[in-house]
């Protein structure tokens, strides 16, 4: 669709969400609230203590913690609560989903703001704060809500010395000066009582980020959707870093790149008491500690042409089969680097050789792996018997774990193992560029295979 052009529903689709929202403004009815029976709470000490002042709105959803379901919905109407059950609530998210896959909302909108969407109108035709019907409301909130957004995503342990682009993302430096401007608009018009409070949070903020390298992607869609997208993008971006760090040849290491937030490096934190009286607290990582990667312009300038591959795999527009099946592979492949223990390295370093080198799920996993693997980067007879053994090898430590718990121990063949797997997902970003489809790639090494040293 034209970035420009107004979202529209089609005759019948709107007539649908019509009625489906009539059906749900009937339903709504008094809720009264009803004890749970608990009789202990956690004397958990407030982060943040709220007034009448900070609450502009008041309305309640029940969520299941197990099943993320929503089970009430409730506002006030009347000086009474009133909302939807269980029931009705299913409808909604079944409503939601209709409507956020409809041709112009699936490219712009986020079903959490279709379903947010939802039940303002259910709350404003119920308080009488609006007469439009379902779709009008929705179309009228959703085309508001629709502009051009610019989404910086931090990325956690990588810095770099200049930008650079991987398909519709720009790669960017956080420096000093952009977090001035950012943070200058933030303090603007604040009282003299208020900027301490606000400077605090801010040079926290400033802690977190600066210097650190963003993903960042620019579209008009909604806000929510604008942020899920760039998060989505972000993975791809922090991945192609991730496949070209060292961490990827070391059993032991560790690489945590991914959204600010979502890299998850393990710690501890206790509290020591000797004979009663209170010592102190301890706090540590678990290694493999992080550690930022900084890509200097030379260093980036040497791995320009492994990114040239990978960003051909981002790029918009149509993908073959075998670029798409061969991106996520890489993706599940880098996930083993965010993985402090050896053994769980090996499930997504052989679950992402299994989506690439094996035809389909009834082939026999260990000897068309390690025979593949074993032509694709061997270059003599005595190598390619090498790899083979490597791969059968860990194969068998991977099979120990999860059917019996055994740890690794052996890191040295281990080690070599990781190497060539590590080759050989490099590679695949160039190989996804010269085959259409896995049968062909697949093909194209049967043929060496058969064709003699």
């Amino acid at each position: 669709m034209n970035p420009e052009t107004k979202l529209e529903f089609h005759p019948s689709a709107k007539d649908s969400f019509r009625e489906r929202g009539d059906r749900l403004l009937s339903a709504v009815r008094p809720i009264q609230r009803e004890s749970v029976g608990q009789t202990f709470r956690a004397e958990r000490h407030p982060t943040a203590n709220l007034t009448e002042k900070d609450i502009s709105h008041l309305r309640r959803e029940t969520v299941d913690s197990l099943t993320m379901e929503v089970s009430e919905v409730a506002f006030t109407a009347g000086g009474r609560m009133a909302g939807l059950t269980k029931e009705e609530c299913q409808e909604i998210d079944k409503l939601s989903e209709a409507i956020q896959r409809t041709k112009d909302f699936k490219l712009r909108v986020s079903r959490k703001f279709v379903r947010d969407t939802i039940i303002d109108w259910i709350e404003a035709r119920t308080l009488e704060q609006a007469d439009q019907d379902l779709p009008s409301y929705m179309l009228e909130k959703a085309n508001a809500a629709v502009t051009f957004f610019e989404v910086w995503v931090p990325l956690a342990n990588l810095a770099i010395e200049h930008e650079v682009r991987l398909g519709p993302v720009r790669v960017t430096p956080i420096s000093k000066e952009r977090l001035d401007g950012w943070f200058a608009e933030v303090r603007k018009d604040k009282t003299p009582d208020e900027l301490p409070r606000i400077d605090q949070a801010l040079e926290k903020e400033r802690a977190k980020v600066q210097g650190l390298a963003a993903a960042c992607i620019t579209l008009r869609a909604e806000r929510q959707f604008a942020v899920d997208k760039a998060l989505e993008k972000s993975d791809d971006v922090a991945a192609c870093f991730r496949l070209f760090h060292i961490a990827n040849s070391q059993p032991r290491a560790a690489f945590y790149c991914r959204a600010l937030g979502r890299e998850n490096p393990e710690s501890y934190s206790v509290f020591i008491l000797k004979e009663d009286n209170y010592l102190g607290r301890t706090g540590h990582m678990i290694p493999p500690y992080p550690d930022i990667w900084e890509l200097s312009s030379e260093r980036l300038a040497i791995l320009e042409d492994d990114l040239n591959s990978f960003r051909g795999l981002l790029a918009v527009g149509q993908k073959t089969e075998f670029q798409k099946e061969a991106l996520d592979a890489i993706l599940l492949y880098t996930r083993s680097t965010m993985i402090r223990e050896p053994a769980d390295k090996l499930v997504f370093i052989f679950s992402a050789l299994e989506s690439i080198l094996l035809k389909n799920e009834n082939e026999p996993i260990q000897t068309h792996i390690a025979d593949r693997l074993a032509f694709v980067l061997g270059l003599s007879t005595d190598e390619r018997k090498k790899i083979a053994r490597l791969v059968r090898t860990c194969y068998g430590f991977r099979s120990q774990f999860i059917h019996h718990g055994r740890t690794l121990e052996d890191f040295e063949v281990l080690a070599e193992f990781m190497m060539y797997a590590w080759n050989f997902f490099i590679r695949l970003t160039r190989y996804a560029h010269q085959y259409t489809t896995r049968s062909d790639f697949l093909e194209a090494i049967e043929t060496r295979k058969y064709s003699g040293p």
